[in-house]
């Protein structure tokens, strides 16, 4: 009986994993058109952040080239195509929005700090946390169900 196909081997991992990088490309070339000086702030209790809009972008662009990375080195060992979609899902809406929340080609500071505003944006990072938490679970599992299959091959 023949191994079944890896997902990253699948068409369809082929085509989830392509997009992630085309998404990650993208963020990454938005990032150098957005100005130098263009900033958005964040206002958490009695703490006022200013941060910078395109490391803002470089950071999610590599972050996304890296989860490609990683599911381009670890392919064989992903314990469930249903786990890379939810990760990929958990991982690209809360970064999408929070893109396109601060925006980065206008030359308003846009600000976080409404409480309802700010909810909603504790809700994203804990989805975004989820999602990485899966994509280590989905690694370890997965990783733990080859070597018992090698080992399973071995004794047979």
């Amino acid at each position: 009986m023949a191994a079944p196909l890896p997902f990253a081997a699948s068409a369809a991992g082929k085509k989830t994993f392509k997009m992630l990088l085309i998404v990650a490309l993208s963020i990454l070339g938005l990032s150098f058109f957005i100005p130098r000086a263009a900033v958005f702030d964040i206002n958490l209790a009695d703490t006022y952040y200013v941060l910078s809009k395109r490391t803002l972008y470089y950071a999610a662009g590599l972050f996304l080239v890296l989860c490609y990375l990683v599911y381009q080195l670890n392919s064989r060992s992903l314990l469930s195509k249903w786990l890379v979609f939810l990760h990929l899902f958990l991982t690209l809406v809360p970064i999408i929005y929070l893109l396109g929340r601060i925006g980065g080609f206008n030359s308003e500071s846009p600000f976080i700090t409404p409480p309802a505003e700010m909810k909603i944006f504790e809700k994203l990072i804990a989805a975004f946390v989820l999602g990485q938490l899966l994509l280590i679970g989905n690694l370890i599992f997965g990783l733990i169900k080859l070597t018992k299959a090698q080992k399973h091959s071995e004794a047979v």
